[in-house]
């Protein structure tokens, strides 16, 4: 499972992306992020399969919160984060 608890999280150049976003990824369902162009789909799911963007707000996947900076891909690969 995947939370994210008020997340902020900040393009490169420091325009908001998401503001204080909540969401649950559950383990045992598939989940779908869908959305208008533009709007940030992409930008989370780099995010979450470990590119730094500057963030603020928590992150956890079940009971283990992360320092994205130290996760690499083939981690978040094992989470099951991937983009089609």
């Amino acid at each position: 499972m995947i939370n994210l608890n008020n997340l902020t999280l900040y393009s490169f150049d420091g325009k908001i992306i998401f503001s204080n976003a909540n969401c649950t990824f559950s383990n045992d369902k598939l989940n779908f992020i869908i959305g208008k162009s533009g709007v940030g789909k992409s930008t989370l799911l780099a995010f979450l399969s470990g590119i730094p963007f500057k963030t603020s707000g928590k992150v956890s996947f079940g009971k283990l919160k992360r320092n994205f900076k130290n996760l690499n891909f083939f981690e978040a690969r094992y989470h099951g984060i991937a983009q089609i």
